[in-house]
């Protein structure tokens, strides 16, 4: 991962600001990395699942014309907006029950899954709350050419072309979630670091 930096070690005020789609885990985070991937701008999914170090997280986010899909990084949200205070953020909402039901059917463990849902959505409040030029999205509103344009606009600051969604509208795109255990599980002592615990 290239976690390169503007040599002012700041973004790059003409190009795309950093952004991080985040809420619950199971919403969607695999897509929309996809759908948001436009223009010369890139999104990532669940970059933070490779990270060892704060620092790392810190170059990651002051990065023009690049973004976060990641539920995981809601829980760093105040490190993010220290890191960079340009970063913008869209989160996604989804009641939790329908997370672990979706966690359960994706083979996540019932006690990961539930921790994982609790923690993700206080954190995400607490960004709704503290950060008024956050964009708070359901998880229903991605299923909506609407509530896409809105995630669209926000994240890379110009209009969703006309097709766009209609292109993204139907494509099924999820991580490979056992392999994605297996790099957390692989990355253990570095998730400690960036998320603490």
């Amino acid at each position: 991962m290239d976690l390169s930096l503007t040599p002012a070690n700041r973004p790059d005020r003409s190009m795309n600001p950093f952004f991080l789609v985040t809420g619950t885990p199971r919403s969607r985070t695999a897509w929309m990395a996809r759908f948001l991937s436009h223009g010369g701008v890139a999104c990532v999914h669940e970059p933070s699942i490779n990270f060892r170090r704060k620092d790392e997280l810190r170059r990651f986010v002051r990065q023009p014309n690049i973004g976060a899909s990641d539920s995981g990084m809601v829980l760093l949200w105040r490190e993010i907006a220290e890191a960079n205070p340009d970063a913008r953020f869209a989160v996604v909402t989804r009641p939790v029950m329908d997370v672990i039901r979706s966690a359960l059917n994706a083979g996540i463990p019932i006690r990961d899954a539930e921790r994982g849902a609790v923690a993700t959505t206080k954190a995400a409040h607490e960004l709704a709350a503290h950060r008024r030029d956050a964009l708070v999205l359901a998880y229903d509103n991605l299923a909506t050419d609407h509530g896409c344009a809105r995630l669209f606009r926000h994240c890379l600051g110009r209009d969703m072309p006309g097709d766009w969604f209609d292109c993204w509208r139907d494509q099924r795109i999820e991580c490979d979630v056992p392999a994605q255990l297996a790099r957390a599980a692989a990355n253990i002592d570095g998730l400690r670091a960036v998320y603490g615990g």
